[in-house]
């Protein structure tokens, strides 16, 4: 809510790569309509004939692609997602990067949009924690509450604090955003890598002693 009163009165729109409709998730139709953001959210869709992607404002789970003229162009998901260079180009379109979770792993879409130059900001709560203090991004302070369905405690993100940050970035200078896009791209590059997950892992396996060895009878605490 906090954003949508925002959003309507200054030049920012939200970007939601997302999939949709799903069988459980948020009712993204409703939202749009009682916030009264339909024309300050854009979407990704991606065109399963032609397989370009484009942008635009919620136009239902299909829509006709500006490219091939098809009624062919629907929501991204996991099974028909984009390259990774589309990935890059949608990044790219962004002047911040939002992980707005109750909770959450690494976070890899964090990563790929620093690597692209994106300020990310995330919730500071579980590993977003972690990777904003690596990234040296900003943190979204939190409330926990404890989740009925798993009793885990889980993270509400200050929304009032999203806007604050969201609005400080506006009223920054052109050299400062180059500077901060510079920062974290240099950030993700020295903290983050396959080969460095690779060799942790590695290491791990290599410290480890076998407790059992296939030429040698099972040892059991039995």
């Amino acid at each position: 809510k906090n954003f949508s009163l925002y959003a309507q009165r200054t030049n920012v729109y939200l970007h939601l790569h997302t999939s949709h409709p799903e069988g459980v998730g948020w009712d993204i139709p409703n939202y749009l309509q009682e916030f009264d953001v339909h024309n300050k959210v854009l979407f990704t869709y991606i065109c399963r004939k032609c397989k370009k992607t484009h942008v635009s404002t919620f136009c239902g789970e299909k829509k006709i692609c500006p490219f091939c003229k098809d009624r062919t162009a629907t929501f991204p998901n996991v099974v028909d997602g984009l390259t990774q260079h589309q990935l890059a180009d949608i990044y790219n379109l962004f002047d911040l990067y939002v992980q707005y979770a109750i909770c959450e792993g690494c976070g890899i879409p964090q990563l790929e949009a620093a690597a692209c130059g994106i300020p990310v900001c995330s919730v500071d709560y579980s590993a977003m924690s972690e990777v904003t203090t690596k990234l040296k991004a900003s943190k979204i302070p939190y409330a926990l509450f404890k989740e009925m369905e798993s009793q885990a405690w889980r993270a509400i993100p200050n929304d009032s604090a999203l806007v604050q940050l969201i609005h400080k970035m506006t009223q920054m200078s052109p050299s400062e955003i180059s500077q901060m896009k510079k920062d974290i791209r240099n950030n993700v590059i020295e903290n983050y890598s396959w080969d460095m997950t690779t060799e942790r892992i590695m290491s791990v396996f290599d410290k480890t002693e076998p407790l059992n060895l296939w030429d040698k009878p099972l040892e059991t605490d039995v």
